[in-house]
C-alpha cells in the first residue's frame, strides 16, 4: 500500500503550477486538450450582465462592417486585433474567456486613440465611440474585473529575453497537427508571442503570455504523468499531494485521467517534452520564477 521508493534515495518533487487566470486556459475533454473558459461560478445577475455585454459587443463590431476595409488599409495592427475579437466573440457565450476579451479590448481601446493620425475625422470619431463603448462593456465581465483587481495576476513579471521568442515559437509549433491537441491552442500561443514582438514593453501582454504558456505546459505535464503512474510513484509527494490523494483525485479536479483514458494524449505529451527538452530548459533557466518547475519536471520525466 505504500508508494515505491526510488533507488538511491528520495527524488525531488516536481511541482506543476496551479492553473492561473489568463487569456488561455485549457482542460482535457474526451481525451483531447482543449481551451476552456475560467471555471468561475457567477450569480444569475452577473451572468445576465455579462451575456448582455457579449451580445452588445457583437452588435458594435457589426456596426463597424463598412469601415473594416479602411481600417485594414490604414490601421492594419488594429484590424488584426479586431479580427481576433471577432473570433473570440463568435463562440457560444458559455465558452467565452472573459480575460481574453479584456486583453483584446484593452488593445483595441489603446490603438483607437491614434485613429486621428491615419483615419479621416468621421472614421476616427466612430472608432473612438466604439472604444468608449467597449470600455463600458468590459466592466460587465466579472472574470475580467476580478483579474484586473488581482495584484498577483497583474504584477509586472521579469522581462522575457527576446532571443527566446523564436525558440518558444518553435516549441509551440510542435503542438500543431496533433489530433489530441485542439489547434486553437498553439494558434493562440503563437498570436501572443507575435503580440510580444510588436509590443515588447507591454507588461500586461507579457503576464498574459507567461500564464497562458504555463497553463498549457502544466496540463500537458499532468497528462504525461497520468500515462505512467510509476513515474508519480517514484516521488514521495507530488507537489504537496500524497500518493494516495493523487490516485484518488478526480479528472474534473486537476485533469488527471485513468491511464487507459489518456493513452494518446499522454504519449503525445511525453514525446513533446522529450523533443523540446533543451529549449524548455533554457526557458526555465532564463525565467526561473515563472518556469523553474520545468527543470524538476523534465528530470522526473
Amino acid at each position: 500500500g505504500s508508494p515505491p521508493q526510488p533507488i538511491g534515495g528520495e527524488q525531488e518533487e516536481a511541482c506543476i503550477p496551479a492553473e492561473k487566470a489568463a487569456p488561455l486556459i485549457v482542460g482535457i475533454v474526451d481525451k483531447k486538450l482543449v481551451p476552456r473558459p475560467p471555471a468561475t461560478p457567477l450569480t444569475d445577475d452577473k451572468h445576465a450582465r455579462a451575456r448582455q455585454a457579449w451580445a452588445a459587443l457583437q452588435n458594435s463590431l457589426d456596426d463597424l462592417a463598412d469601415m473594416r476595409p479602411r481600417i485594414g488599409n490604414q490601421m492594419p495592427a488594429l484590424d488584426r486585433v479586431l479580427r481576433r475579437l471577432d473570433d473570440a466573440l463568435a463562440r457560444d457565450y458559455d465558452a467565452v474567456n472573459q480575460i481574453e476579451l479584456g486583453f483584446l479590448g484593452e488593445r483595441v481601446i489603446a490603438q483607437a486613440q491614434a485613429a486621428d493620425e491615419t483615419m479621416v475625422a468621421s472614421d476616427a470619431a466612430e472608432l473612438k465611440t466604439f472604444a468608449a463603448a467597449l470600455a463600458v462593456f468590459l466592466e460587465r465581465f466579472p472574470d475580467w474585473k476580478a483579474y484586473c483587481d488581482d495584484d498577483t495576476a497583474t504584477a509586472p513579471p521579469a522581462p522575457l529575453a527576446s532571443s527566446l521568442l523564436p525558440e518558444i515559437d518553435a516549441v509551440f509549433d510542435d503542438l500543431m497537427d496533433r489530433d489530441e491537441i485542439d489547434q486553437i491552442i498553439p494558434q493562440k500561443l503563437k498570436q501572443q508571442t507575435e503580440d510580444l514582438r510588436n509590443e515588447p514593453e507591454n507588461p500586461r501582454l507579457l503576464r498574459g503570455f507567461l500564464d497562458s504558456a504555463n497553463n498549457v505546459l502544466g496540463k500537458l505535464a499532468e497528462a504525461a504523468l497520468a500515462g505512467g503512474r510509476w513515474v508519480i510513484g517514484e516521488a514521495k509527494d507530488f507537489c504537496g499531494r500524497s500518493w494516495r490523494s493523487v490516485k484518488s483525485i478526480g479528472a474534473g479536479a486537476i485533469g488527471l485521467y485513468a491511464v487507459g483514458n489518456v493513452t494518446g494524449l499522454s504519449q503525445t505529451a511525453r514525446e513533446f517534452f522529450r523533443r523540446n527538452a533543451e529549449p524548455l530548459q533554457r526557458l526555465a533557466q532564463e525565467n526561473p520564477e515563472e518556469f523553474g518547475w520545468l527543470l524538476k519536471f523534465l528530470s522526473l520525466l
